[in-house]
């Protein structure tokens, strides 16, 4: 995708955590910005409740793939290499 990146760091014993970090476009900030403003606490939200917010934003058409929703091309792709 052009202008994301992800990066995945992972600190070793004793401190066995993983952070995940995404450096998102601005559109994609804007987004965000519909469901949570600027200085939100995200951990006053369920989990349930990202979940729902992560599924809307992955659900929606992309101009980049022909208007089609990462499910549809992957579904597509699927079908075609089948």
């Amino acid at each position: 995708m052009k202008g994301l990146g992800v990066v995945y760091i992972t600190r070793s014993p004793p401190l066995i955590t993983s952070v995940l970090v995404v450096v998102a476009t601005p559109q994609f900030r804007g987004l965000l910005r519909q469901y949570f403003p600027q200085r939100t606490d995200q951990s006053q939200h369920r989990r349930e409740d990202l979940d729902a917010v992560a599924a809307e934003l992955d659900s929606r058409p992309r101009k980049t793939l022909d208007w089609e929703t990462p499910a549809e091309r992957l579904a597509n792709l699927l079908a075609t290499a089948s």
